[in-house]
């Protein structure tokens, strides 16, 4: 195109965010070939494609580098009550809202950020539209920016990536198809979370564990030196430190395995790769990977454990020191990491979504010296609060608990908020 011509596109989310289009964001944005000028995104409805299952976004950028700022623009009107003439009209009343000033309407909003914000973060725009709408993303745009800039200042916050010594693996692959019926022991948290699940943690005790087999009367017991602590998945695990209510992995086949479960089952379990694979990932850490946000057994995000553990492929092994991992699993389930997984995530189907490992290690985390320096901090909400029961992550933010209030709000002050900021604030990020 000739400098200063237009494109409009209606373009995927994965557009703005994932490895799919890097490389298209760093040749448009990081090197100033094109200046992104709108993104406008719907309300009413979930994109602009007639019957599409995944979110879109109408995107404007003119050939070549300007400092014009980038309208961030909420369609509040129906696109299926809207006629040509209606749209166009709006249209035009977003092109004469002067650039840096808010507005807003029964029809349309608009807020902005600067062309500098866009070249800095090409890597990853998701946080641009990762809200449902204008006041959402007017409150929580403040609240991020803040953390940023507080950040900055203070050197206190590094991206993931950036920590030493630290490695992020994606969890156990099932192979074959079916390996998680014959290997993982989920314990019975709740009736919802074993329904998929065929061995059952029964009962444990220093000579093992006693496990049935859903669909048959028996009862397997299993040695305690084939297990190892694992989470096969996130539903229903109601606190970040999960010693106690984690599932089990077995990694070497035992006296009466294969009469009892890989001949009922069907399943040759290869457990050269079993034990190979674990022992690779084991972690005291786990995030994860793919969730429903909204579903009443999500109630957090990471999981810490004093003893190491692996999980099914739907999380990912975080490898650090324990120390770390400790303080890195608060931060992650605090409002700033609850924040930062809406802002990265993939939208896949409803309110199911991905954190792609690359969206991961661009989180925003505190230092391994900061947390050293704030190590008691850390230490003693882990302590009171790591085990609690908390509810869905929806009422944690509709209906806040204790401990949702007391972790914010310490690591809120470890960032150099206020009380008062705080109190006045928080329950409007909430």
């Amino acid at each position: 195109m000739k400098e200063g011509g237009r494109i409009s596109a209606v373009l995927p989310r994965l557009f703005l965010a994932g490895s799919y289009s890097r490389e298209v964001r760093e040749w448009l944005f990081k090197n100033g070939e094109y200046t992104l000028r709108y993104i406008v995104s719907t309300c009413r409805e979930i994109a602009f494609s007639e019957a599409a299952a995944f979110r879109d976004f109408l995107i404007v950028m003119d050939k070549g580098k300007s400092q014009h700022q980038c309208g961030i623009v909420y369609l509040k009107a129906s696109l299926h009550e809207l006629t040509l003439d209606e749209a166009r009209e709006i249209g035009e009343r977003v092109k004469k809202v002067k650039e840096g000033r808010a507005y807003s309407d029964p029809e349309v909003e608009v807020s902005w950020v600067t062309q500098k914000i866009v070249q800095e973060n090409w890597a990853n725009l998701g946080f641009l539209v990762g809200y449902e709408n204008a006041e959402d993303a007017r409150v929580l745009s403040k609240f991020y920016e803040k953390i940023l800039v507080q950040a900055e200042k203070s050197k206190a916050l590094i991206k993931l990536a950036d920590v030493p010594h630290l490695t992020v693996k994606r969890g156990l692959e099932p192979r074959p198809p079916g390996m998680y019926d014959a290997t993982f022991i989920v314990r019975q948290l709740d009736e919802r979370r074993i329904g998929h699940s065929l061995l059952i943690l029964e009962k444990e005790g220093p000579e093992g564990r006693v496990v049935s087999l859903k669909g048959s009367k028996r009862k397997i017991k299993v040695p305690p030196d084939v297990v190892l602590l694992a989470i096969k998945t996130a539903s229903y695990i109601p606190s970040w430190k999960v010693d106690k209510v984690a599932d089990r992995l077995i990694t070497r086949r035992f006296d009466g395995y294969k009469s009892n479960i890989e001949t009922i089952l069907g399943i040759r379990v290869d457990f050269s790769y079993v034990d190979t694979f674990s022992r690779d990932r084991l972690a005291h850490l786990l995030v994860t990977k793919r969730v429903d946000l909204a579903a009443p057994g999500t109630s957090a995000l990471a999981f810490y454990s004093d003893e190491q553990m692996i999980s099914a492929n739907v999380m990912y092994s975080v490898i650090t020191s324990p120390q770390y991992a400790k303080g890195l699993c608060l931060w992650l389930n605090s409002v700033i990491g609850v924040l930062q997984f809406l802002l990265m995530r993939m939208e896949t189907h409803g309110a199911f979504c991905d954190l792609l490992q690359e969206s991961l290690v661009d989180f925003w985390t505190p230092s391994p010296e900061f947390i050293q320096a704030n190590k008691k901090v850390f230490d003693d909400l882990m302590v009171k609060y790591g085990e609690k029961k908390m509810p869905s992550l929806m009422t944690q933010f509709s209906n806040p608990p204790k401990a949702r209030v007391a972790l914010d709000t310490a690591i809120l002050k470890l960032c150099g908020w206020t009380e008062n900021e705080i109190a006045t604030r928080l329950p409007k990020i909430y």
